[in-house]
């Protein structure tokens, strides 16, 4: 285990390896809230694209955001099986915000050199315990991957419910 310090020369070396991960990750993040801002704009009738801006994206709080989808999805459809498979992805989203969340603030700690893991210092807001919340390489990549598909499996599943409803409108007197 190897404690660096801020000072030490081999402290780039560990990072580096994490730099392209992480941007890729913010990138592929970004475009999870984009397409959470059009499943809004969608679900309201907007008419939007997804290369739209969406008025959504002004509301700063992304689980608030989240909140939002689920309760006009659960306004549009009565349908079971749809109404579990969106309670299933906004569990695996807030995963991912809690995983971004970690990743992406608080300070960068010890660095674990026999797991080549990064150690992010926190403490539990419950219990005001410390604990680390600890990245690999490969954690970013596997969340990279589970965020595009993810926002994919939102955007469809959003997609249908609300083209579903648009036609049922349309039909009707």
């Amino acid at each position: 285990m190897s404690r660096l310090g801020p000072s030490s020369p081999d402290i780039a070396l560990c990072q580096e390896p994490f730099w392209q991960p992480i941007g890729k990750f913010v990138f592929a993040f970004g475009e999870l809230e984009k397409r959470i801002d059009w499943c809004i704009s969608s679900l309201l009738h907007a008419k939007a694209t997804p290369q739209d801006p969406s008025v959504a994206s002004q509301i700063r709080n992304l689980c608030s955001r989240v909140a939002i989808v689920e309760a006009l999805f659960r306004l549009l459809t009565t349908d079971k099986e749809r109404r579990a498979e969106l309670r299933a992805i906004v569990k695996q989203l807030r995963a991912l915000v809690i995983f971004r969340n970690g990743l992406l603030h608080g300070p960068w700690g010890e660095y674990v050199e026999d797991r080549w893991t990064w150690q992010k210092p926190r403490t539990d807001p419950k219990d005001l315990r410390p604990w680390a919340f600890e990245v690999t390489v490969e954690s970013i990549e596997e969340h990279i991957r589970l965020t595009t598909q993810v926002g994919t499996a939102l955007h469809k599943l959003v997609d249908a419910v609300a083209e579903e409803h648009t036609a049922r409108s349309l039909r009707s007197p």
